[in-house]
């Protein structure tokens, strides 16, 4: 009779309103800052790339997965319009997060130690191993807060390999 027990417990249907959803973000260590329960949300999807949503922010977790370094953020959603699906990947703004920079491609930034590293061109044809301080990323673009100035050349492919010889 017990080996029969899921089958009689598991539930017929479940109910859903489609009109208020849940928004699940895995922010990083740098988005923490703008994180607080009540705080407003904005996002895009890729389905309606036109359409800004917004949201409120209801709990922030207090530990950091281990696997992914991400703390997990839910927040609730208006969806009276019905425009957005269950289960939906949203690009994510955070308030405050407006921080000015220079933007290069994610290749050319690199890790090296517990640092972040992209090469500039000191002279045509030299290059240097300059120290960055990144910001967000997001579709491929990182933003360098720090260590290169908006114009400055740097080398976007082969960067581990320029580090090799460069030694």
């Amino acid at each position: 009779m017990l080996a029969n027990m899921p089958q009689y417990t598991a539930p017929l249907f479940v109910v859903t309103d489609p009109s208020r959803l849940w928004i699940q973000i895995d922010a990083t260590e740098v988005d923490l800052p703008y994180l607080r329960r009540g705080c407003r949300l904005t996002f895009t999807t890729r389905a309606f790339p036109d359409q800004v949503f917004t949201g409120l922010v209801d709990t922030v977790a207090e530990f950091m997965d281990p696997a992914t370094r991400t703390v997990k953020v839910r927040g609730s959603v208006d969806n009276s319009r019905l425009f957005l699906k269950a289960e939906m990947f949203v690009s994510v703004s955070l308030p405050g997060q407006a921080v000015s920079g220079a933007s290069v491609p994610a290749r050319a930034v690199f890790l090296k130690g517990e640092k972040h590293y992209v090469f500039i061109e000191d002279q045509p044809g030299r290059f240097k191993r300059q120290e960055v301080t990144t910001g967000p990323e997001q579709d491929g673009v990182v933003l360098v807060v720090a260590g290169i100035q908006p114009g400055q050349r740097v080398v976007t492919d082969g960067c581990v390999l320029l580090d090799q010889i460069l030694k």
